[in-house]
């Protein structure tokens, strides 16, 4: 049931995802209104349009990747049998699977990023990054994903700690009572 659940909230996220980009698109296709071709130039909002109807196709490119990955991951078991491999207690197995998770969809980020970043912008003149930059990005990006994914780990295990402790002393205090 859950899975449906899962299938169901990405089959309708894709699906706006869709009806949006062909909203914009048929947007884009409609002349400049009167009441403001004096104050943008049409070449510049023509390039405009190009740099935009260029950036929305990868968008859905990679909407459609992560949609079918997403897919894939979750109308078959592999969450399962990845929760299955992981060592650890429940806790320990649960953030491990999203670390896995969130390590998947960055991988999945990086092609796209760099075809925005050096095809796409690059072809209109905005690229201002060079591959070194570009890398030192990615590797940030990793390790913020991955800080914040131990950060909540710890935090929950404080949780635990703290909460064992505190079922330590009512025990310690029920004893000395009695």
């Amino acid at each position: 049931m859950i899975k449906v659940v899962f299938i169901s909230m990405l089959v309708l996220d894709y699906g706006y995802k869709l009806l949006r980009h062909f909203l914009c698109a048929r947007q884009r296709k409609k002349p400049l209104p009167k009441s403001v071709r004096d104050i943008h130039d049409k070449e510049q909002y023509a390039r405009w349009l190009e740099y935009q109807t260029d950036r929305q196709k990868l968008d859905m490119v990679e909407a459609t990747v992560r949609f079918t990955a997403m897919l894939f991951l979750f109308s078959t078991d592999i969450f399962s049998w990845v929760y299955a491999l992981l060592p650890g207690n429940e806790f320990g197995k649960q953030c491990l699977l999203l670390c896995t998770y969130f390590l998947l969809t960055t991988f999945i980020n990086i092609p796209f990023q760099f075809v925005r970043q050096f095809k796409i912008e690059a072809r209109y003149g905005m690229n201002r990054c060079s591959y070194k930059t570009f890398v030192a990005d990615c590797i940030r990006s990793f390790a913020l994903d991955a800080g914040l994914c131990c950060g909540f780990c710890v935090f929950y295990m404080l949780y635990r700690i703290l909460t064992c402790v505190n079922q330590l002393m009512l025990n310690i205090l029920f004893v000395l009572l009695i």
